[in-house]
């Protein structure tokens, strides 16, 4: 089978959370099951690629009243042979960060490019995907292209499989933001389509028009189906319910064994644990809190959002911390966690530590 994934982000290259995670570790463990895999995601301006192969012919997209012209770099997935080509466009992704500001215009722009060049090169490498992997909002357009009511050749018979990692990202645009993927207006901007009380939803879009969707667990999928965590598309997903699927994101083993990770002060496995109480140590040393073998030490890495519960965790913590327990925690987000989690850690030197 012929799969191409196609991201915002995609681990080592760029991440901001567990989509980045997914997308560099599921194509490899589609290719060792035997099929053709292939990664596309932008060329951002932190992703030094001058190592990468770089294509002769510039790449033609469709975009807004004419072409975006575009280079393509090209490496492999680190320890497999699963290519990733990262497009490039300076004006667009040369910054420096991720994501810029949701809401407008421009960040349309980048990811509406980055779908409809990724159909473009499929057009140029002569691959034709069975099924095209998209992730979130960012590439929420594919499955309008492809399934949707201007669907054409060369990929008639492609699927689309919409992973859903986090429905509370779910960008609105101005409606006229159609033309730039050249998509006809009357077609898509319809409440069975991509548009959302009178703004251009790509997320909505996707989830309409994907063949399958799958969030990433199985309570998730129930839970999206609902007022409180659909972030308003519950009855969308429950409309869509026969073909939303749970699947319990993994993690790359041989990137995260313990009984090999090089970046671990000492290795330990099932059956060798003495290194694990030097790790403790190590990292009780380097964030500052007590040496201590035989307490409880308990750690969160997660952005610090209401939604991941940040809140709970600061409330809880005079109650945790009272029961002759240390706590480490990693993270960012809202602004007004980091600073409660932040001068917690100073009421509570030597068991709190906040980074």
């Amino acid at each position: 089978m012929k799969i191409l994934f196609v991201a915002s982000e995609c681990v080592p290259f760029a991440k901001a959370g567990g989509l980045g995670d997914v997308v560099g570790a599921l194509p490899k463990a589609l290719a060792a099951r035997g099929h053709d895999v292939r990664v596309v995601l932008p060329k951002y301006g932190f992703i030094d690629a001058r190592s990468f192969a770089a294509h002769d012919a510039p790449l033609g997209v469709p975009f807004g009243t004419g072409e975006a012209w575009c280079g393509v770099r090209e490496t492999r997935l680190p320890g497999s042979d699963v290519p990733v080509y990262l497009i490039e466009h300076d004006a667009l992704f040369g910054g420096m960060s991720l994501y810029d500001d949701a809401s407008g215009i421009q960040e349309l722009a980048r990811f509406s490019l980055l779908s409809r060049g990724a159909l473009q090169l499929c057009r140029a490498l002569a691959f034709v995907p069975d099924v095209v992997h998209v992730h979130d909002w960012p590439t929420s357009w594919l499955p309008v292209l492809l399934d949707g009511p201007e669907r054409r050749s060369p990929f008639a018979d492609t699927a689309t499989v919409l992973t859903l990692h986090n429905v509370a990202h779910q960008p609105r645009f101005p409606a006229e933001g159609s033309s730039l993927l050249h998509l006809d207006p009357s077609k898509v901007m319809t409440p069975a389509g991509l548009e959302d009380h009178g703004w251009l939803n790509p997320l909505k879009g996707g989830v309409m028009y994907a063949t399958m969707l799958v969030a990433v667990s199985p309570s998730y999928a129930r839970e999206i189906r609902t007022p409180e965590g659909g972030a308003g598309l519950h009855q969308l997903f429950d409309h869509r319910g026969a073909d939303l699927v749970g699947i319990v994101n993994g993690i790359d083993e041989d990137l995260w064994d313990p009984q090999t990770d090089p970046h671990l002060p000492a290795v330990f496995g099932p059956d060798a644990m003495e290194g694990k109480a030097r790790c403790k140590a190590e990292l009780q040393r380097e964030v500052g809190l007590d040496v201590d073998p035989d307490v409880p030490l308990f750690g969160m890495v997660a952005r610090m959002t209401h939604q991941k519960g940040g809140d709970l965790l600061a409330a809880a913590l005079p109650r945790i911390l009272a029961r002759d327990a240390q706590v480490v925690i990693l993270g960012s987000g809202d602004r007004a966690l980091e600073l409660t989690l932040t001068y917690a850690a100073r009421e509570y030197p030597g068991r709190l530590a906040v980074r």
